[in-house]
């Protein structure tokens, strides 16, 4: 009886000794809880990964047949071709009626260019072809009655004309007594509507003809067309009647 009370005292004793030694551990912080550690995941074997499945590839496709020509019927080939145009040769002279030209020591005209006008199948204006002169000038002092000075010399298309522009770019003017006269052009330019023709292959010579008119007693005159004058030469004109000159 006497032995198992004295286990039972040494138990306790010994118990009471651990608790004080924790609480020390615990008040000073050196006492450390024990770690578990993670469990081991387990490690699978490794796997090898199958190389790609190559497939072939499908074979190109047959290109289409060929259609077989289509049988022509035989008949022949039509091509459309233009008109050619047909020209003739179109001379333009310039003359001065006899009037107040007597008052003139120098009239002198320097033209910039021509427009000739070409009639259509129904007789109404098809447009005009606007020509350079080979002489740009006249002297008309020079040109007076029959006598008359080429100032164009050219290549036009055959056919009916209505209409002819001649456009002043100046006028030197003196008169006998040494004074400059102030001679007028309406709108710059002389203009004889008449028709004419120009026939292929042939040559039409069309005289111009002008003529000053003086304005009262002063230094002012009018240079006008004069259609009655006016006219292609072997028609309206007679040949005898035109005297050309080098000007």
């Amino acid at each position: 009886m006497d032995g198992k009370i004295a286990l039972v005292l040494v138990t306790l004793l010994v118990a009471g000794i651990g608790m004080v030694f924790s609480g020390i551990m615990i008040f000073s912080g050196t006492f450390e809880e024990p770690k578990i550690a993670p469990p081991l995941m387990p490690i699978s074997p490794l796997t090898p990964t199958p190389p790609p499945i190559q497939t072939a590839s499908p074979p190109p496709s047959p290109p289409p047949p060929t259609p077989a020509p289509t049988p022509t019927m035989g008949y022949p080939l039509v091509t459309y071709e233009p008109p050619t145009a047909r020209y003739g040769r179109f001379q333009l002279l310039i003359s001065d009626t006899q009037a107040d030209i007597a008052d003139f020591e120098a009239l002198t005209l320097t033209f910039s260019h021509v427009r000739v006008f070409k009639l259509g199948d129904s007789n109404s204006e098809a447009g005009f072809r606007e020509l350079s002169l080979e002489r740009p000038s006249a002297e008309l002092t020079q040109v007076v009655n029959e006598k008359a000075v080429r100032i164009l010399n050219t290549s036009l298309e055959a056919g009916n004309y209505s209409k002819i522009e001649l456009y002043v770019e100046t006028v030197d003017a003196r008169l006998w007594s040494g004074e400059t006269a102030d001679v007028q052009i309406p709108s710059d330019k002389l203009q004889i509507i008449k028709a004419f023709e120009i026939t292929e292959d042939e040559t039409t010579k069309f005289v111009f003809d002008v003529n000053v008119v003086r304005k009262g007693q002063s230094n002012e005159y009018n240079l006008l067309p004069v259609i009655a004058e006016s006219g292609v030469v072997g028609r309206e004109i007679s040949e005898d009647e035109v005297l050309e000159v080098s000007g």
